[in-house]
């Protein structure tokens, strides 16, 4: 059935991909400000369980599982969906993808060396099944009635071979392989990079789809507290602004 486009307004919920050095912050800015921010949610966590430890000094108001295989994953991604129906979660929080994602390509490179009687992997064959894997994964929690965050490492990468896909630059997220770096990130509404400036950390936002450590200098990037409570709040105050200029047409 056809749904109605007033349906949009009642269901408007966070969509982004947060990347951002290790040992910044990440998972603690984003548990703690969403917890304050929206109640209680649900955390994937696919690192290991201290990386959840400086999160809880500030809030219990989550639950998680950790990952560290498909069938682990795919219990997760049902409790977070389901339980944000029944509304017991207001968020997801998937940290961090990129392990998972360094995990994913392993399995699949081993399995393909193993199904060759060379004991070679075949990328032409273990490539596609981890693009479509890595990418299903976040279009079904995307579909979650929940804010959904995303958390990754990001770690430039050495500079690619000539044919291969770039594996930094502007609209290119590091740590995954092949064309995910690119598809990836076009997947959500909002991509953010968190940094230090001095001792002060902070989101930053670029509307050209420009991020990491240099997009400080680059034309339309903002610097906005590291807090999705605001973040929340600057979105839903562009929106009025819109809304407000369209009635005005």
């Amino acid at each position: 059935m056809p749904i109605a486009a007033t349906e949009l307004e009642r269901e408007l919920f966070l969509r982004v991909l947060l990347m951002g050095p290790p040992k910044i912050g990440k998972t603690r800015s984003t548990i703690d400000s969403l917890a304050r921010a929206f109640g209680p949610g649900y955390v994937i966590e696919c690192g290991d369980k201290s990386a959840l430890a400086p999160a809880l000094r500030q809030t219990t108001k989550f639950t998680f599982d950790l990952v560290r295989d498909e069938n682990q994953m795919e219990t997760a991604i049902k409790e977070g969906k389901s339980g944000a129906k029944a509304g017991r979660y207001k968020w997801i929080v998937m940290d961090d993808y990129s392990l998972y994602g360094t995990w994913l390509e392993g399995e699949l490179r081993d399995a393909s060396a193993a199904a060759n009687k060379s004991n070679e992997p075949d990328g032409r064959r273990y490539w596609p099944e981890y693009k479509s894997r890595i990418l299903n994964i976040v279009g079904r929690l995307l579909d979650s009635s929940a804010h959904v965050v995303f958390v990754s490492h990001f770690i430039e990468q050495s500079q690619e071979i000539d044919g291969q896909k770039a594996k930094s630059g502007r609209g290119v997220l590091p740590m995954f392989g092949g064309s995910v770096r690119e598809e990836l990130p076009a997947r959500f509404v909002d991509v953010l990079f968190m940094d230090k400036i001095k001792d002060h950390r902070v989101f930053m936002v670029n509307p050209e789809g420009v991020w990491g450590p240099g997009c400080r200098s680059v034309d339309g990037t903002k610097e906005i507290e590291p807090d999705f409570g605001d973040f929340w709040k600057l979105m839903n105050q562009k929106i009025e602004k819109i809304e407000k200029s369209n009635g005005k047409r």
